[in-house]
């Protein structure tokens, strides 16, 4: 097996790290929607008056799903990192089908909104510049 270029030992190691934190906030999200439903279902007088309970229910709802989701995505950042770490073929063409799907949302959003926003123009070059990267030989070298 050839030596791990220094930039997939870098986005394996940060990819890990961004994965933990992702565990994280997908914990701390699902668990805020958990609170708000116990809220919801004691139906709690509320710190802002004029709050409809169901909204407060829809509230939950959409917290405890979004948080399983972002673990959900960190696990696979995760399995993604060990896989660079290595060298597995398969964390490599995941990888280009995640950066693809990346850059075409990107590309998505600056169409939909009508002007240039830094931050999808800024995430469209890391994701073009990833999908480079990754198809160049000694990194495919590296991960057969």
């Amino acid at each position: 097996m050839a030596d791990r270029p220094l930039l997939i030992t870098l986005m394996a190691f940060f990819g890990i790290l961004f994965a933990i934190l992702g565990i994280l906030v997908g914990i701390a999200l699902a668990g805020i929607g958990g609170l708000l439903s116990i809220a919801t279902l004691e139906e709690l007088t509320l710190p802002t008056p004029g709050i409809p309970i169901a909204l407060l229910g829809y509230l939950s709802l959409g917290l405890t799903v979004v948080g399983l989701v972002v673990i959900i995505f960190a696990f696979l950042f995760l399995l993604v990192a060990r896989g660079f770490w290595v060298g597995s073929e398969w964390s490599r063409i995941l990888a280009l089908i995640l950066f693809g799907l990346s850059a075409i949302s990107n590309i998505y959003g600056l169409y939909d909104a009508g002007s240039i926003v830094e931050g999808t123009v800024v995430s469209l070059v890391i994701a073009l510049l990833f999908l480079f990267y990754l198809t160049r030989r000694h990194v495919v070298e590296f991960f057969n």
